[in-house]
């Protein structure tokens, strides 16, 4: 129940980290190919 309590400020927290987290994940696409040929 203290989810919502703790979800806001967390999530103000996180959100330049998903961005970040979905660049790198977009990144990693490009890795697999890399890994894949090795």
């Amino acid at each position: 129940t203290a989810t919502p309590i703790f979800h806001a400020p967390v999530m103000n927290c996180l959100d330049p980290l998903y961005h970040e987290i979905a660049r790198m994940y977009n990144e990693e696409e490009q890795t697999k190919k890399f890994y894949e040929d090795v």
